[in-house]
């Protein structure tokens, strides 16, 4: 069944045919002309009035899952027992399962015995993967797993978690760790970089292989345990893991109505029978071909209409805030921003209400703009934080989120989260330890 979002231009159109048809009357000119004029008033009518045809609903779903890559840089990373070295092999295995994760919110980590938080979970951009591909890390410092997994559950905000832990697993007492991702609800994935026979550790007398504790938390936790593979295996049933997970964590973000929008038809149809009665007079030629060739969103109340196409925004919201359909409020709204009157313009796009994805991104989109243009940077980073939810793959949608964010966080410096209480004592600093026993010690 065909159905109108502006009935209105019906009757306009019905009043303005029959008007013509009366001129003919007095006129007594060519029937044929004046019913040409009647079929085109009444065909713009039509296509204004904005005919479609419902076809169901679409139920969209978005995913309610973030991953937390975990990077082990300690001492025992500098291990050769993996080719170059088990620290490189790490940051390119890291970068190979980041760049599959496309539709996933991903944060990275590193640590040793201390932790850096490189990127907070989000849909991943081609700067932030180039940004991972040059970290810079050595092999130093002990393996403070428990510290890092705190961070990571301090960063999560989704209701599914899912922690990838690329280390050989250090070599302390992980009961601890089990203790917190059993509280958190995380799901470990222990990500082996090392063999089990073991690589003696640059500098220290000590082999450093799988710590097979962390084999069973993982398992435990819902997680998996993979080992290093020299090939792509490794990484394939990493992801396969993650997207079994994120879709079990799906949610319905909302009901959009489907239907097909019967104007370009009309439109076309419209171009033909002007075509074929090509002497027609120029000025309704030329008042078609605008309707026609530029784009509707501004079509609306007339003078609002040609207000716009001059220049005079200010004029041109005026005319469109007469009426009161969604399309005439939102030219409304783009004619006071055009005007730079934000104010105004933010005040119709918040009272705008819609279950239409597309038309819900131009108001949400032109609201950002609006916010930019008051300065207002935090509440513009807020509206560009529902679009990319929405629209993950909208590229204009990603340049206004990466633009807002840039802005809200240049000159700012993370907080620190004081996330667990350091339980190991610097027992270094109160005991001299005689050379001769240093080789029976093992830090990892």
């Amino acid at each position: 069944m065909i159905e109108f979002k502006n009935p209105q231009f019906l009757l306009i159109g019905i009043l303005l045919s029959i008007w013509v048809i009366l001129v003919w009357k007095k006129s007594g000119k060519n029937l044929k002309e004046f019913l040409f004029y009647a079929v085109i008033t009444f065909l713009l009518a039509i296509m204004l009035a904005s005919p479609y045809m419902k076809k169901g609903i679409e139920k969209i779903y978005r995913t309610d899952t973030e991953v937390v890559v975990l990077i082990d840089h300690s001492l025992s990373m500098g291990v050769s027992d993996i080719k170059p070295s088990r620290l490189n092999v790490a940051l390119k295995k890291a970068v190979e399962l980041i760049e599959k994760l496309k539709k996933e919110k991903v944060g990275i980590i590193t640590f040793s015995d201390d932790v850096e938080i490189i990127s907070y979970p989000e849909f991943m951009n081609p700067k932030t993967v180039e940004k991972i591909k040059s970290l810079s890390l050595k092999p130093e410092g002990s393996t403070d797993i428990l510290k890092a997994i705190s961070i990571a559950n301090s960063v999560f905000s989704a209701k599914g978690k899912i922690i990838i832990l690329l280390s050989d697993g250090g070599d302390e007492n992980l009961y601890k760790v089990k203790e917190l991702l059993e509280k958190s609800g995380a799901k470990l994935v222990f990500w082996a970089i090392a063999t089990e026979r073991g690589g003696k550790v640059p500098k220290y007398n000590v082999i450093s292989k799988i710590n097979k504790q962390l084999i069973d938390i993982a398992y435990k936790t819902g997680g998996i345990f993979q080992k290093v593979s020299y090939d792509n295996s490794d990484v394939e049933n990493i992801y396969r893991f993650i997207s079994q997970i994120s879709s079990q964590n799906i949610e319905l973000a909302f009901n959009l109505p489907k239907s097909v929008d019967l104007s370009p038809f009309i439109a076309v149809f419209i171009l033909v029978l002007i075509f074929l009665k090509f002497a027609l007079n120029r000025i309704i030629t030329i008042f078609a071909g605008i309707l026609l060739f530029f784009n509707l969103s501004y079509a609306g109340e007339i003078k609002g209409y040609i207000y716009y196409l001059t220049g005079n925004y200010q004029k041109a919201g005026i005319e469109f805030s007469e009426e009161k359909d969604i399309k005439n409020r939102y030219n409304a709204a783009l004619s006071f921003f055009k005007a730079g009157m934000y104010d105004r313009a933010l005040n119709i796009l918040n009272s705008i209400k819609t279950e239409d994805i597309s038309v819900y991104k131009k108001v949400r989109y032109l609201t950002a703009l609006s916010y930019i243009g008051k300065n207002d940077f935090e509440k513009a980073y807020t509206v560009a934080k529902e679009l990319v939810q929405v629209s993950p793959s909208d590229k204009r949608i990603e340049k206004l989120y990466n633009f807002t964010k840039m802005v809200v966080n240049f000159g700012k410096k993370p907080e620190k989260k004081i996330t667990i209480v350091k339980v190991k004592e610097k027992s270094q600093q109160k005991n001299k330890i005689a050379p001769k026993n240093v080789q029976r010690l093992n830090p990892w």
